[in-house]
């Protein structure tokens, strides 16, 4: 199998997922101990695989025919459950009888954008286009709390806080980064991504952040809690210290040298670096991957990039140091991070 046409600097190609006939919108990889599983979310259903051959396992059934499926996520602690969005309709899927969905709930008012899982399974949330956030109680299979009020636009991205039972983060159109308690639906803080932008620098990339404003595309948390990361509509990815004893948000870097010319769509800390690195990838076709250390400088370019052949929709990654990227063709690409 060759490697696609495009320029790389640090990353290696490592295989495809071929089998969607449409787009793929969204990534997961199983987080159970033992799985390989990676599941795929497209405009024309849902898949599962084995990473490890790239082979397809099974197609999800209870689609619709027109239906887009944007979302999907494994649930941790239960190798067979996962869960997906398409429209406003949440499914719970499981890897025993994928044909038929063990549940459906239609909870959000509009499309769902996003889901998220918290780290021991119990909750799901999900993200829809009046800018409010669901949350559902998997074990009940019913509705907990709706997060709403405090997004004036879209909510394109929501994240639960690792190590934290009850922090939710959510991001949106509108330029806002929300921290919730999501068990009393109560806002933390909110800060804007309009606030401390750099748009001095000299990198070529002044005038394209001027024209686009931070819109909040993307979220991602470190593996242990203490950093965010949003994909900004104005080229750059903003990095925010979650720490304190209330894990208030402070901007402590903003990634821009040598990264996107166009509005970065999704952001991942990668499971083999899960504090240290943040994955990003933009409508300019482009992967980076960069040094988010405490020690880290603003200035500093990407460890890593990709020019890749198509527009970025999803990055996600496994263990064993494979990367996946979602873009706007029918087939998920998989590469390795050059050692």
């Amino acid at each position: 199998m060759s490697q696609p046409a495009n320029a790389s600097s640090g990353f290696v190609f490592d295989g495809e997922l071929k089998g969607h006939t449409g787009e793929v919108l969204a990534v997961a990889v199983s987080p159970n101990g033992g799985s390989d599983q990676v599941a795929t979310a497209a405009e024309d259903g849902a898949m599962v695989w084995s990473g490890a051959s790239r082979t397809k396992i099974c197609r999800l059934g209870g689609f619709g025919e027109d239906d887009e499926v944007t979302s999907i996520v494994f649930c941790p602690g239960d190798e067979n459950l996962l869960f997906s969005a398409a429209g406003k309709v949440v499914r719970f899927h499981d890897l025993r009888n994928p044909d038929n969905p063990v549940e459906q709930l239609e909870l959000n008012k509009d499309d769902i954008n996003q889901l998220a899982v918290h780290e021991k399974g119990t909750y799901l949330a999900a993200a829809d286009d009046t800018g409010s956030i669901k949350i559902i109680d998997v074990a009940l299979r019913k509705s907990y709390k709706a997060l709403s009020r405090q997004h004036d636009n879209i909510c394109s991205s929501a994240q639960f806080r690792p190590g934290r039972q009850w922090d939710l983060v959510s991001g949106g159109l509108d330029a806002n980064v929300v921290h919730w308690d999501f068990s009393r639906a109560k806002k933390i803080q909110s800060v804007s991504c309009n606030d401390g932008r750099d748009l001095e620098q000299d990198d070529g990339q002044t005038s394209t952040q001027m024209c686009n404003p931070p819109l909040v595309h993307s979220l991602a948390i470190s593996g242990d809690g203490n950093s965010l990361a949003a994909g900004c509509g104005d080229c750059t990815v903003a990095v925010y210290s979650l720490g304190g004893r209330r894990g208030q948000m402070a901007q402590r870097l903003r990634l821009a040298s040598g990264g996107h010319s166009a509005s970065v769509g999704t952001v991942h800390f990668p499971v083999f670096a899960p504090t240290s690195c943040v994955l990003s990838g933009g409508n300019d076709r482009r992967i980076c991957l960069w040094d988010v250390t405490p020690a880290a400088a603003a200035a500093a370019a990407p460890l890593a990039t990709q020019t890749h052949s198509e527009k970025i929709n999803w990055i996600t990654s496994a263990p064993a140091g494979r990367i996946y990227v979602a873009d706007t063709s029918a087939t998920v690409k998989a590469f390795r991070v050059e050692e």
